[in-house]
């Protein structure tokens, strides 16, 4: 476990990590080989699983993981919200691994619930408030038809209106 608040590393047991900066940021990482990078202020990063990965930068975000294997981004902006609850799965709310580049993407939330689940809002260049992704999926996938896959969702970007709102659960046929 690795707790880190203000800029100070208070716990460093095993092999978790937390680094939080900026004014009462926080950054708490709890299983093996996790990671939790808080910067801004007020941001906050929590992990509760083996080798998941919660970063939050900007004023105000928060990313949030619990589950094994899996990540949370609330970066390139501020107030954005990344949650994760699932085992192998991904949130990211003003950016993504694929997309990380971008500023003043704003107040976006991105939730995936459920094992091998994406949910990603408010990504892809610049200026991108007030989206809403929300993926849940039961994580199963089965042999021959019917199958299920992952849940995947990207948000529209709305700039121009008030907040925007999509949340749908994805399924080949």
């Amino acid at each position: 476990m690795a707790v880190a608040t203000n800029g100070v590393v208070r716990v460093q047991h095993g092999t978790a990590t937390a680094s939080a900066t900026g004014q009462g940021s926080q950054a708490k990482a709890t299983g093996a080989d996790s990671s939790a990078t808080a910067e801004g202020t007020q941001a906050k990063a929590t992990v509760q699983g083996t080798d998941s990965h919660a970063t939050a930068i900007g004023d105000y975000s928060t990313a949030t993981v619990t589950g094994d294997n899996s990540e949370a981004i609330a970066t390139n902006g501020t107030h954005n919200t990344a949650t994760v609850t699932g085992n192998d799965s991904f949130a990211g709310a003003g950016a993504n691994r694929e997309l990380p580049d971008g500023s003043n993407n704003n107040y976006n939330t991105a939730t995936a619930t459920g094992d091998f689940t994406v949910a990603v809002a408010g990504v892809g260049g610049s200026d991108n408030t007030h989206n809403t992704a929300t993926a849940i999926t039961d994580g199963t996938v089965q042999r021959g038809p019917p199958r299920r896959w992952p849940a995947y969702l990207v948000a529209a970007t709305t700039t121009t209106r008030p907040p925007a709102s999509t949340a749908a659960r994805l399924s080949p046929p």
